[in-house]
């Protein structure tokens, strides 16, 4: 949660947050790492600067973009980006 604020403070419209492991919401040896991937997930969702999708890979992984929905009216990752960002080419 603290990076994401951090984060958050140095991007512009249309930067992105890629986070990983983000659906590792049930970690019983650590229920401190669960928690704070709960509150993560849980900001991301909240916040409504951001457009966000966690994609379902074994342990997630969330991708998040500033936007200002003044400027921006479509987003999407063209498929050769989301691609590389998958393979983590990016």
């Amino acid at each position: 949660p603290q990076y994401l604020r951090e984060a958050k403070n140095r991007l512009n419209p249309g930067g992105l947050i890629i986070a990983d492991n983000t659906l590792m919401v049930n970690h019983a040896q650590m229920p401190e790492i669960s928690d704070a991937i709960n509150e993560f997930n849980n900001l991301i969702k909240s916040d409504k600067e951001f457009t966000s999708v966690i994609i379902p890979t074994k342990s997630g992984m969330t991708i998040a973009m500033i936007v200002d929905f003044k400027e921006i009216k479509f987003f999407s990752i063209p498929q050769k980006i989301l691609k590389k960002i998958l393979r983590g080419e990016v």
